[in-house]
């Protein structure tokens, strides 16, 4: 019974098998995922002229403009885009730095170009100013000047780099007293040789315009540890003094100069008449002023700034 079953199914198998069923259910549902997927993408696999091969074309634009742009400008144009961006990064690093750690790098770059020859060089100084404002250094420069280009010959070396320390003292007050304590550390290390020079330094700075006036005197007011030892800021002071009290008396003959100006402007539209009078009042009194100054210059040798 069950053989003849079995014959007569293998004569007469069904319509549609059960494995075919299954692959074409599995082939159907794989084939709706796939629709679903390509409908929420909103491209389709393939279909118009403007799906698989305007995509393709696209990259191949791509590709064509990168292959066509490699002249030489084209080549540079892009490494400075990498350069520029580099540099911009390097910058805020540097930024990042400790104050002495920038003090270090501006140092290192005023060394090399020393080392170099460079710093005479028309433009050097420009590029050594950027520098130290780009590390945010400018008013504490000159000390790391006064290192790299001052020895026993600071008077002379001062006119040879005038212009170049002029790019920071120049209405810049913190530059100038750094300066004046730049001076201060070269003397510490060449005492024997610079400390009797002092007159003649501090001379030199005002006579170039590196430092004012006002800050002289004020730096000579009182001796500061700041630089150098207590000890040789005295000492440093004592052999100023003679320049100190040329410069103070020259400064309060420069406020009696302008206060006659202006008394004399004054009397000269009011009362014509007046200033004949003083002129023949003031006669003896100057006189007796010229003797008692050359009494003064034989009884005692005065400190002369042009002799120095």
């Amino acid at each position: 019974m069950r053989h003849k079953l079995t014959t007569f199914i293998l004569k007469n198998p069904p319509e549609v098998s059960p494995a075919a069923q299954g692959a074409s259910l599995t082939e159907g549902k794989k084939a709706k995922r796939g629709k679903k997927q390509d409908g929420q993408s909103g491209s389709p696999k393939q279909g118009s002229d403007g799906s698989e091969n305007e995509q393709d074309a696209t990259n191949n634009d791509d590709d064509d403009d990168w292959a066509v742009d490699v002249s030489e400008a084209a080549v540079k144009a892009r490494m400075e885009d990498l350069t520029s961006g580099a540099k911009g990064m390097t910058i805020s690093d540097d930024l990042e730095k400790t104050p002495k750690e920038r003090i270090d790098l501006f140092y290192s770059y005023v060394k090399q170009r020393r080392d170099q020859g460079l710093l005479t060089k028309a433009g050097t100084d420009k590029d050594i100013v950027l520098e130290a404002e780009r590390l945010e250094v400018k008013d504490k420069a000159p000390l790391i000047l006064c290192e790299l280009i001052f020895d026993i010959n600071t008077i002379v070396q001062m006119k040879t780099y005038r212009t170049l320390l002029l790019r920071f003292t120049h209405g810049n007050v913190k530059a100038q007293k750094a300066l004046l304590g730049g001076i201060e550390c070269v003397i510490n290390l060449h005492q024997s040789t610079l400390l009797p020079k002092v007159p003649h330094i501090l001379k030199g700075l005002y006579e170039l315009d590196l430092v004012d006036e006002e800050i002289i005197l004020e730096w000579g007011s009182k001796p500061s540890r700041k630089y150098v030892s207590k000890e040789l800021s005295t000492d440093i002071l004592a052999k100023a003094q003679p320049f100190l009290t040329w410069l103070k008396d020259a400064e309060e003959e420069s406020d009696d100069s302008d206060d006659s100006d202006v008394e004399i402007e004054y009397d000269d539209r009011a009362r014509p008449t007046t200033l004949i009078e003083q002129k023949n009042q003031a006669t003896p009194v100057a006189a007796k002023a010229k003797a008692s100054a050359a009494n003064e210059d034989d009884e005692e040798d005065e400190f002369d700034i042009d002799a120095i």
